[in-house]
């Protein structure tokens, strides 16, 4: 892991939790990064989506959308199925959440910022350990080795 110093050309904090306990598995440094660099698009990935029920699902949902990011920057992985499985927003529907978070990380970062007009290609990954940060990078990047493979 690499020691963060500047947020210049960070265009998404990905604050990687636990379903089963959204709430106590978020990094204690979080919300002071978050305060610190306002630009950045702040995206919350929930992993062991399988481990909850839809109901449950659904609560960390709506307490997430009302008080930590907009609805479209949800989302809810099993990280560990991520290529047959995962959701977006709603969920434990069948959408392929994996792609619609690798393909909402692309635009924030293929699109040049109002003021510089210069790309910016970093995303900040955040999580206690054993959240599964790793697992939603690795699926990330399968996500986008198929996509670029279908192309």
């Amino acid at each position: 892991a690499r020691k963060v110093t500047t947020f210049e050309n960070v265009c998404a904090l990905l604050d990687v939790r636990d379903a089963r306990a959204p709430v106590s598995t978020t990094h204690g440094l979080f919300e002071s990064w978050a305060a610190a660099h306002q630009k950045a698009t702040r995206i919350v990935c929930y992993t062991h989506v399988d481990l909850i029920s839809t109901e449950q699902a659904f609560k960390v949902f709506k307490y997430t959308a009302r008080h930590i990011t907009h609805a479209r920057n949800v989302f809810f992985v099993d990280a560990r199925h991520a290529a047959s499985k995962a959701t977006h927003s709603a969920p434990h529907d069948d959408s392929h959440a994996m792609h619609a978070l690798a393909l909402r990380i692309f635009s924030l970062a293929s699109s040049p910022r109002a003021a510089s007009q210069t790309r910016v290609d970093s995303v900040l990954v955040f999580g206690v350990p054993n959240v599964g940060k790793s697992s939603v990078i690795y699926a990330l990047t399968a996500a986008c080795t198929q996509h670029m493979r279908r192309k």
